[in-house]
């Protein structure tokens, strides 16, 4: 069971939201008819990690950095995504301190390259 990024082992997320985003165009003819040519149907994860701590968030930091394409791959009892291209964005950082050092929760967004 794990969530591997670029080739490293990701914590398990709080949470995992998988969405489709399309690429298409539509058009409205002159006699009103509506007409929409898909191009192409990608994938999108949002993974919401929580109470991470600073060598987590650093090994995440460090392949945000990179800018590039990275592999995403989830392998669960219940859910499996195969090697898939995407690149990283990170949505949200948030630090809630928890007893004598500061833990952070971090939200990133992975989009598949097609």
């Amino acid at each position: 069971m794990s969530f591997i990024l670029g080739g490293i082992t990701l914590p398990r997320p709080k949470t995992l939201n998988r969405s489709f985003l399309e690429i298409s165009q539509r058009n409205t003819t002159i006699e009103g008819k509506g007409k929409r040519k898909v191009t192409a149907r990608k994938e999108e994860y949002t993974l919401q990690f929580q109470y991470l701590t600073p060598d987590e968030i650093s090994t995440i930091l460090s392949l945000f950095k990179l800018a590039q394409v990275l592999d995403f791959e989830v392998t669960e009892d219940n859910f499996t995504v195969s090697s898939t291209p995407v690149l990283m964005d990170i949505s949200q950082r948030e630090y809630t301190p928890s007893g004598k050092k500061y833990l952070e929760n971090i939200t990133i967004i992975l989009i598949e390259i097609i």
